[in-house]
């Protein structure tokens, strides 16, 4: 959840909070691949950026039996 001490990734699939002085949350998302705006689904890594794309994109469908 954004803060005033956060912001969200500069990646537009990005869901990932970063401190307000850095851009991105990962290699990734400072790439080329990362600034695409083509692309909807954030490869940075972190699980909870995942998780929310995965809800986003799918409703959740297929993590119902994850831990």
């Amino acid at each position: 959840m954004t803060n005033e001490a956060t912001t969200r990734c500069e990646n537009l699939a990005c869901l990932c909070d970063i401190p307000i002085t850095e851009s991105s949350c990962s290699p990734y998302c400072a790439s080329l691949d990362g600034k695409d705006a083509q692309k909807i689904i954030c490869e940075c890594g972190h699980s909870y950026c995942k998780e929310q794309n995965d809800i986003q994109l799918h409703g959740g469908v297929g993590s119902e039996g994850e831990s």
